[in-house]
């Protein structure tokens, strides 16, 4: 019975996070060792640690967001939990712009207050062509 809770738990997070526009891989830290996939083999991997160990660990999820190209990635970290009655539930969401450092922290009441894949890209704004020529750098 609980497997089938934690099957539809699975499920719905997967697919809230799809439409919110995460669709690439997913790492699951787990502390002693990471495990990459898809969000629902991450999470899956998760239930099964659960069930077996017994001991409900923290939820630490990363994936990145492109940016401009492959060398320019936001890193975006979710901090949750799994509750047998609501599912997963995240607590707190760290975007990490990774070339420049610059990051935000985002304190979640429910999961409908994750940031989608755009406003996460919108807090970083990309350099426009012509900021190099603002405020006396003309010079190369």
């Amino acid at each position: 019975m609980k497997e089938q809770l934690y099957k539809r738990a699975i499920d719905d997070f997967s697919t809230m996070m799809y439409q919110k526009g995460y669709r690439g891989r997913f790492s699951l830290d787990k502390g002693d060792r990471i495990n990459f996939g898809t969000l629902a083999e991450c999470l899956e991997t998760y239930v099964r640690t659960l069930l077996s160990e017994g001991i409900p660990a923290p939820l630490k999820l990363e994936t990145y967001a492109a940016y401009k190209h492959a060398g320019d990635h936001i890193l975006c970290t979710l901090h949750g939990n799994l509750d047998t009655v609501k599912g997963f539930i995240m607590e707190q969401m760290d975007v990490i712009h990774q070339p420049s450092g610059k990051g935000q922290s985002f304190r979640l009441v429910n999961n409908r207050q994750i940031p989608g894949i755009n406003a996460v890209l919108g807090l970083f704004p990309k350099p426009k062509p012509w900021d190099h020529l603002i405020k006396g750098k003309f010079r190369p």
